[in-house]
């Protein structure tokens, strides 16, 4: 390797002029090829964050297995107290469907006892699920992306719903007069929901202050407030500058072509809600993406 000294430094620099960048010629793809650079980049840093979720969930599975071992182990040297027992087995696993399942219905009981619960259907069921995590803190394995109602994982919600069905939890139903859904309660609702609500105690304070937001909203405002947290958190997260029109631009012009049907007010609107409710993103939320396609 050739190491330039000082003169020669200097012997370049005087090469160098106006004139000479002005004539240097820089080949660029075409512009539809720049494009498709740009999407295949994003679509790889979907996958990466795709894939760190992944790692974060067998990391759980692990410290799950690794709990079980440890009964067994104390159990049969004869450590084991109830107390211990109890202490160490309320490690709960909120990636998986049966805790986003009982997110939701505790989430549709918070509304029905404050008479909302004809509100209550499968677009805030979803948004309460990005909420719970972005404002509660809790982790439940999902990948969201820039949907029409705001930030949603499909794959991650079909997998509730098909875990809630297989165990008659309940489902969502289509109105007669179709628009939305209706929460409809199956045969094992209300087993499923008392052994929810004792073994979510740990995280009804993070759960109640995900959902109370939510609770007298109807659904296009709760699509609104949602999509503007989220927007907003993108925004901390890429170090932009955060103003309110940054925020609305992100959350309705950036975000689905959905959005520029509803007016710009409403966005403004929702952020001012938010810090009234002193519930303003600090980025440590996950960050949603653009569609990516059914990738995942």
């Amino acid at each position: 390797m050739h190491i330039l000294h000082e003169n020669e430094i200097d012997n370049a620099r005087a090469n160098l002029s106006l004139t000479f960048f002005r004539n240097l010629v820089v080949t660029l793809p075409p512009v539809d090829e720049q494009s498709n650079v740009v999407a295949e980049i994003k679509g790889v840093e979907e996958r990466t964050q795709h894939l760190e979720t992944l790692y974060q969930y067998q990391q759980k599975i692990n410290a799950l297995n690794e709990l079980k071992q440890s009964l067994l182990q104390k159990a049969f040297a004869g450590e084991l107290t109830v107390s211990n027992a109890v202490q160490e087995a309320e490690v709960i696993d909120t990636l998986s469907s049966e805790f986003a399942a009982n997110v939701i219905a505790v989430a549709f009981r918070q509304h029905e006892k404050n008479q909302q619960s004809k509100t209550y259907g499968r677009v805030k069921a979803q948004k309460g699920l990005h909420l719970v995590e972005s404002i509660g803190g809790i982790d439940l394995g999902r990948v969201p992306i820039k949907d029409a109602a705001g930030p949603n994982d499909r794959n991650h919600y079909d997998a509730t719903q098909n875990w809630v069905k297989t165990n008659q939890f309940f489902k969502f139903v289509k109105r007669p007069e179709g628009s939305g859904y209706d929460f409809v309660k199956l045969s094992k609702h209300d087993k499923l929901l008392a052994q929810a609500e004792s073994s979510m105690k740990p995280y009804s304070d993070q759960i109640n202050k995900a959902i109370a937001p939510l609770v007298c909203k109807r659904t296009q405002t709760a699509e609104i407030f949602t999509t503007v947290h989220a927007a907003w958190n993108n925004l901390i997260i890429d170090g932009a500058d955060i103003t309110d029109e940054a925020i609305v631009t992100e959350a309705r012009e950036n975000w689905h072509p959905d959005k520029l049907k509803i007016s710009r007010n409403k966005f403004f609107e929702a952020i001012n809600d938010i810090r009234q409710r002193g519930l303003e993103p600090n980025g440590k939320g996950l960050r949603v993406g653009e569609e990516h396609g059914g990738l995942f």
